[in-house]
């Protein structure tokens, strides 16, 4: 792109028009204007602003990304380049970056309510629930005409089980807008939760039919409306509703990831299985003897699994001592995995690497957890994310020191509560949506973490759910003690209030389904419909049958 050379009245002329259509609402105009004020060489914030949102239309979320990237450069105090960034940044499931940005916005622009809106659902994604809840009353205050902001502190409220807040906030949203599908069924999930099915239906199937209610929205209902289908010993219709509810989000998701730019997860998991099926375990077992630098933490754990296999139980156990602290949905890996798990020459290269070699990375992973508002120097860190074992070669390499936690259940379990969740969608996630999906992902991360176990030099103990669950207390003590912890120090009423919690509330959305006794072998009742499946998970039934048939006290 070449310099524009016209005169500056000229130019002027050309921003005034795009201004004019901005502001009389006609974006397709507006876009048209900015993308051919661009060609001719013209830079201004706005501009690249525009072609931005043009990109991101188009499914191009990268050129976007550049786009804003070069638009903050030229203006780092403008609020609206700002929350633009956060959202192209979201849209690309790099969540941390998003909030800040966020955060950036609101702190150019306080009174900006639409950053601080974003600022509290990004947070909400984040597990940051009270920075939401802050955000998005803060969002009510400067926009006390919109439904929005209470209607997510009511879904928000809903989804923690304060019911009563729930529905303080549910009805001011409903007195600005009365058929606002969030406030619907934030009402749903506290009439679900207090077992009043009915009265959750009657919410649910107002959302359904609404004509205003979004596909999101929809898809939640028909997920909703599924749980309590299931609740009622329905299951035939409930795995209808599942279906609809996943059709809705694959239908809604699939130009953001089955976009031809981007490689599928499938494809990733294919290619990190040849790539380490073929690799010399020599390049990878040794390990560094000098520790090039004192480490914050007191321990480092890393949890992990697959979705629903009982991992978030597993948190919340840990985190009810005192000297624990745990990263929730915070990830501090995202720069070190674009480094080195992109392509086989990232991965040849980390092979390479001593422990002196990735300063850098480790001090990013710190950082970012910091930047998150983590406090963690002098504790045991727990690091929650299951689908890190697809990134245990960079975690052995970058942490040799730490210990791995690896929650084994059956299958079917595992693959059924994925199918009946809705969990924030990632290109991971999207695989979930369908019984098929779930169970060729499953088997993929399973394969993975088989040949990765025996070529890696992991520290790593194997906790079947249905042993936490059986033996909850033995199996505990047994989990301090492996991860340097004094059991008597635990904070034991806040552990079983944790495993309480679960049992309680099946059907909490982002909560994975099942995590009790009464969800060991819930795919019984749903067997005619995994029948198709169950060749391809029976190796894996097989490798985690002793605890499942057994009550095996596992590895621990």
């Amino acid at each position: 792109m070449q310099p524009d050379t016209s005169p500056p009245t000229e130019r002027a002329a050309r921003l005034r028009e795009v201004h004019a259509a901005v502001a009389a609402s006609d974006t397709e105009r507006a876009v048209r204007l900015a993308r051919q004020a661009l060609s001719e060489g013209l830079e201004e914030p706005l501009l690249l602003n525009l072609r931005a949102y043009w990109y991101e239309q188009q499914g191009r979320a990268n050129d976007a990304l550049n786009d804003l990237k070069r638009a903050r450069l030229l203006a780092p105090d403008d609020a609206f380049i700002s929350n633009a960034f956060g959202l192209c940044l979201a849209r690309l499931n790099r969540s941390g970056e998003a909030r800040r940005a966020f955060q950036d916005a609101v702190k150019q622009q306080s009174e900006f309510a639409p950053a601080h809106f974003n600022l509290g659902w990004i947070s909400e994604d984040l597990g940051l629930l009270e920075d939401a809840r802050q955000a998005f009353l803060r969002a009510e205050q400067l926009d006390a005409g919109s439904a929005d902001p209470p209607a997510r502190l009511a879904y928000l409220a809903a989804r923690t089980a304060e019911g009563e807040r729930a529905r303080r906030h549910a009805a001011r949203a409903l007195g600005l807008e009365a058929q606002h599908p969030l406030a619907h069924l934030a009402l749903a999930l506290c009439e679900f939760e207090d077992r009043h099915l009915e009265r959750a239906e009657a919410h649910l199937r107002q959302v359904v039919v609404e004509g205003r209610t979004g596909s999101r929205e929809r898809a939640m209902a028909h997920g909703l409306l599924g749980d309590c289908l299931d609740a009622q010993d329905k299951p035939g219709e409930a795995f209808a509703a599942y279906t609809t509810c996943n059709r809705e989000f694959a239908r809604l998701y699939a130009p953001q990831f089955r976009s031809t730019q981007l490689e599928s997860v499938p494809a990733y998991l294919s290619r990190i299985i040849g790539y380490f099926s073929a690799a010399d375990a020599s390049a990878w077992k040794s390990k560094s003897r000098t520790l090039p630098e004192t480490s914050p933490v007191a321990g480092h754990v890393f949890i992990l699994g697959f979705p629903c296999s009982g991992t978030t139980l597993l948190e919340d156990v840990l985190v009810a001592h005192p000297h624990v602290c745990a990263t929730g949905e915070r990830d501090g890996l995202g720069g070190a995995v674009r480094q080195f798990l992109g392509d086989p020459e990232g991965m040849n290269r980390l092979s390479g690497l001593d422990w002196s070699d990735l300063r850098i990375f480790r001090e990013m992973y710190w950082r970012e957890l910091r930047e998150s508002g983590l406090a963690f120097d002098g504790k045991v860190l727990v690091d929650n994310q299951p689908y890190n074992a697809a990134k245990l070669p960079l975690l052995t390499k970058l942490f040799p020191d730490a210990k791995i936690l690896f929650m084994s259940r059956d299958p079917r379990d595992i693959v059924l509560s994925c199918f009946r969740s809705r969990f924030r969608m990632s290109p991971t996630n999207y695989e979930l949506l369908t019984l098929e999906g779930a169970a060729r992902l499953y088997d993929g991360a399973m394969r993975l973490f088989e040949i990765l176990r025996a070529k890696l030099p992991l520290t790593m103990v194997e906790i079947p759910y249905e042993t936490l669950v059986r033996d909850f207390h033995n199996c505990v003590v047994a989990l301090f003690r492996y991860v340097g912890l004094n059991p008597k120090d635990a904070a034991w009423d806040a552990m079983e209030r944790a495993r309480t919690r679960a049992i309680a509330t099946p059907g909490a959305i982002q909560i994975a389904r099942g995590l009790s006794s009464a969800g060991i072998g819930s795919w019984r009742r749903y067997a005619d419909r995994l029948a198709p499946i169950l060749p391809l998970l029976q190796p894996w039934i097989d490798r985690f049958g002793a605890a499942v048939n057994q009550g095996s006290k596992g590895h621990i």
